[in-house]
């Protein structure tokens, strides 16, 4: 399913495809099309977080290869996502270079699979050339209205 949104200054795209249980999204827009990151997270209930980053350091550190990987154990509180989630994330980032699309793949990762429990990987892209605060915050925002259209369009 995919969802759309026109700001001002760029436009930007996510596509969000089931495969099996778990799900794919592929985060696109600004003004360079590139994929810059890949986030996968790992919901789990909270009651049982765990040693999983040593197995996600280990695994991204081998299919990384030159590109930067990093893991973290979050529960986003500034997010979409109810802060009463039954779910806490594992995140893997795999991004190139120094760009910002990881924080964005990680946060959709992170909202949808604490949303559904079910792994997600967001894939994408989202570069936008010297971004004020302004336009990143409503990118985080449309980013948001695109999952809830998304998680309203399953309740339908």
């Amino acid at each position: 399913m995919k969802f759309h949104r026109v700001l001002l200054f760029t436009t930007i795209q996510m596509d969000i495809t089931p495969v099996g249980d778990d799900l794919h999204i592929l985060l696109t827009g600004g003004d360079k099309h590139r994929i810059g990151c890949t986030a996968f997270s790992v919901p789990k209930p909270t009651d049982e977080l765990g040693d999983l980053d040593k197995l996600f350091d280990a695994e991204a550190g081998a299919a990384a290869g030159s590109a930067q990987a990093e893991t973290s154990t979050a529960a986003l509180a500034d997010t979409a996502a109810s802060n009463d989630s039954a779910f806490e994330c594992d995140t893997t980032i795999i991004k190139s270079d120094d760009n910002a699309d990881a924080s964005f793949c990680a946060y959709v990762a992170k909202n949808i699979a604490k949303q559904t429990g079910k792994r997600t990987l967001c894939t994408g892209g989202v570069y936008v050339d010297n971004p004020d605060e302004h336009q990143i915050r409503k990118l985080y925002e449309n980013i948001d209205e695109m999952i809830m259209d998304w998680a309203n369009f399953l309740t339908d």
